[in-house]
Formats: structure tokens, C-alpha cells, sequence
């Protein structure tokens, strides 16, 4: 029985050849993941750059048309006042 079991593990831990691509997948799982090309990173920081840029552009188009709106609000305002007044003075003349 005894050299039953002998036998068992000699032949459990004879020496054996690794399976094909053994190291390649070894060397593989070892080695720091692969960086992305430069040109990569550069078109990454361009993409977000112009969109940066068109987000800017867009708040400060906004804020030109808010402040041009209220301008406009203004003269239109100013404008009413006038009218009123040259109503006014139209309708004592005519009185």
C-alpha cells in the first residue's frame, strides 16, 4: 500500500512541461498595462478643450443677450414714458 502511494506521488509531482503560451500569459499578467499612445492623450485634451471652449462661449453669448434684453427693456420702457408724456402735452394744446 505504501508503495501504492509512493508511486501515486511520485509520478503527482514528476516534472512536466508547461502548456503552450504558459510564459507569454505569464510575462502578460506581470507586466504594468500598456499606456495609450500620446497622440491619444493629445486628442483627449483637444476634445476638451473645445468643448470647454464652446460652454464658455455659449454662458458669455447668453449673458450678451440677457444684458442686450434688458437694455432693450429699458429703452422701450423710457420710449413708453416719453410717448405718455408728449400724448399729455398734445391733448392740453389741443384742449
Amino acid at each position: 500500500m505504501n508503495e501504492d502511494l509512493e508511486l501515486q506521488l511520485r509520478a503527482a509531482l514528476s516534472r512536466k512541461d508547461p502548456p503552450l503560451g504558459f510564459a507569454q500569459r505569464t510575462i502578460a499578467l506581470a507586466a504594468p498595462p500598456a499606456r495609450r499612445p500620446m497622440h491619444v492623450w493629445m486628442s483627449l485634451a483637444l476634445a476638451a478643450t473645445l468643448l470647454i471652449s464652446f460652454g464658455v462661449y455659449r454662458v458669455r453669448e447668453r449673458h450678451r443677450a440677457d444684458e442686450a434684453k434688458q437694455q432693450l427693456m429699458l429703452a422701450l420702457k423710457i420710449t413708453s414714458e416719453k410717448l405718455a408724456v408728449v400724448e399729455k402735452a398734445l391733448d392740453r394744446s389741443s384742449n
